[in-house]
């Protein structure tokens, strides 16, 4: 059977939950607090409001989202083949990324654990961190040995082995991240033809989206020296290849960082002044790149993941608004509060 035959399931299931994807007018409205359409607005991506007209927990509202997220990329998966699948799955391990990064920093920096269970994202059927076995270990050696034995055993190796070298924790939650990277751009080179052009490009944007924020904060906020940033970034790229981001790495301002940037980008930032204006900007740009990818293609992977970055970034809308909402905020603060487009787990 061709494989656009495989993918016709997907590509049907993808049009009907794009359907949830709210449009620019209604994330306006999504945004004002006094807005009378906000609640229609809401049942109309997918929210269960009577599920959250409780007293807030934003601990378990987070959940009851990123849960929707992990049974629709359940569904999107069922008809792929196993290079997408295991690209797709990959990509929603971020949220597990979150869950090895708060254990780290909960076993090994005194903070508490008494509400550790609803602090963890519950993954489902994706889950794979032994969390009772990593919570028993002494070290963070032991942690990462004991990680070793899951389907993170190379990205715990790589990390124990710069633990050991390096005695930082922080460079071990940097090289969790890079070596998650890492894989997703590798499981990208091994899809067929059809689903590899779409998947790379928007993964390529998605990667200098990464990179470049990566790059700015180690070097200009937590002053790392160049090799140390170099280190940490992971290859994939669309504008922002090794080469460029070695160049990028080695300059002195943030100013001179946006010198040496290659076209388009260079045009693109020409007005930014902060880390924070270049990171909205990027992600700006890795929406767009999604968007287009889902009005414009079809019977491929790159849809589906486009469908899957875009109903991400609109959970993370919905979350800060109905809990600044809830704490009665107003508009300023819940624009505030919102991630940043595209922002790295």
């Amino acid at each position: 059977m061709p494989d656009v035959a495989n993918y016709a399931y997907m590509n049907t299931r993808v049009s009907i939950l794009a359907e949830q994807l709210l449009n620019h007018e209604q994330r306006q409205q999504l945004l004002d607090s006094e807005s009378e359409h906000a609640d229609n607005i809401l049942r109309q991506a997918g929210v269960d409001l009577d599920a959250i007209n409780t007293p807030l927990d934003s601990n378990l509202l987070e959940q009851s989202l990123i849960s929707t997220l992990v049974q629709e990329a359940c569904i999107l998966t069922r008809s792929m083949t196993a290079p997408g699948k295991a690209f797709i799955n990959h990509w929603m391990y971020r949220f597990e990324l979150i869950n090895l990064k708060l254990l780290l920093r909960i076993k090994f920096t005194q903070l508490p654990v008494t509400d550790l269970q609803t602090r963890l994202i519950d993954l489902g059927p994706l889950a794979a961190i032994p969390v009772d076995r990593l919570l028993a270990t002494e070290d963070i050696t032991e942690f990462l040995r004991q990680l070793e034995s899951s389907p993170y055993k190379a990205m715990a190796m790589q990390a124990r082995q710069v633990y050991e070298e390096k005695q930082s924790l922080f460079d071990v939650e940097s090289v969790l991240d890079s070596h998650y990277y890492q894989v997703l751009h590798r499981l990208s080179n091994v899809l067929t033809r059809e689903h590899r052009q779409v998947t790379k490009r928007l993964l390529g944007v998605l990667l200098d989206q990464v990179n470049l924020s990566w790059l700015l904060r180690l070097r200009f906020s937590f002053h790392l020296n160049a090799p140390h940033v170099y280190f940490l970034l992971a290859p994939g790229g669309h504008n922002l290849g090794m080469p460029v981001l070695l160049e990028l790495a080695q300059q002195e301002t943030l100013e001179q960082v946006l010198q040496k940037l290659p076209e388009p980008l260079a045009s693109r930032l020409a007005e930014a002044t902060s880390i924070s204006s270049v990171e909205f900007s990027m992600g700006e740009l890795a929406q767009n790149t999604a968007q287009l990818a889902l009005r414009t293609t079809s019977f491929n992977l790159g849809r589906a993941f486009a469908y899957l970055y875009l109903r991400e970034q609109q959970m993370q809308l919905m979350h800060s608004t109905i809990k600044a909402r809830l704490l009665g905020l107003g508009h300023e603060i819940i624009s505030g509060s919102i991630f940043a487009e595209g922002e790295a787990a």
